[in-house]
């Protein structure tokens, strides 16, 4: 499927490749190195943090703009079967034509734009990082935050007068990511609601723990822990 739209999530990250100039090759290069020597790892917050380690007179959003930005180009590469600089091609195109200031590059400097964002996708552990994350969240929707409140409600016999009975209560707050949007919603709960979630979650770590059992003696590597 081509290219056609950027989504404002990962625009910043082509900003700054896109600053990269003839005198700023040292930098690129560094950027390179640093994602090239990076264990690919399926979630993007731990690659990006073993890449910014490595690059310490970079700021971290900056790195963390550059490498979201190429994950989420990577998966392109892995669905579409293109080659790093047919997309590049198609990535200088949309922006140029999304008529924003900020994603414009200047003609003396769009070789340079597409060379570098070429090199960056074509590096191997970018590429396989990406295509794990793609795994792990093909999905409609992935958990991203998880908070429970509890507080007591007054049980009211009469508006006028204090209450003296109360009841406790818990809400359980999902947040979550689709389309690239973060959303929420909110789940009421009582204490024998929480018990049995407590042991839906402990009947999952069991059934984790099995299956790395599994994984170990079928002789294959789960891709995190390899």
């Amino acid at each position: 499927m081509r290219l056609t739209r950027i989504p404002d999530t990962y625009q910043p990250g082509l900003v700054t490749i896109a600053s990269f100039g003839t005198t700023d090759q040292g930098r690129l290069a560094a950027l390179a190195s640093a994602i090239a020597a990076a264990k690919p790892i399926s979630e993007f917050s731990d690659f990006a943090e073993s890449v910014h380690s490595q690059l310490k007179d970079w700021k971290r959003s900056d790195v963390f703009s550059v490498v979201r930005t190429l994950y989420s180009l990577s998966t392109h590469l892995a669905d579409d079967e293109l080659s790093a600089a047919e997309l590049a091609a198609q990535v200088l195109e949309v922006m140029r034509s999304s008529g924003k200031d900020s994603l414009a590059v200047p003609e003396d400097r769009r070789r340079q734009f597409l060379d570098s964002l070429s090199h960056l996708l074509g590096i191997d552990s970018i590429r396989l990082a990406a295509k794990a994350y793609g795994l792990r969240h093909d999905h409609e929707r992935w958990l991203c935050e998880v908070k429970v409140i509890t507080d007591l409600r007054p049980v009211f016999a009469d508006v006028h007068e204090k209450p003296d009975r109360v009841i406790v209560g818990h809400t359980l707050r999902l947040g979550y990511h689709e389309d690239g949007k973060h959303k929420e919603f909110y789940v009421a709960l009582n204490g024998s609601d929480v018990a049995t979630l407590k042991k839906a979650l402990q009947r999952a770590e069991d059934k984790e723990s099995s299956l790395r059992s599994l994984i170990t003696d079928s002789g294959l590597k789960e891709f995190d822990h390899v």
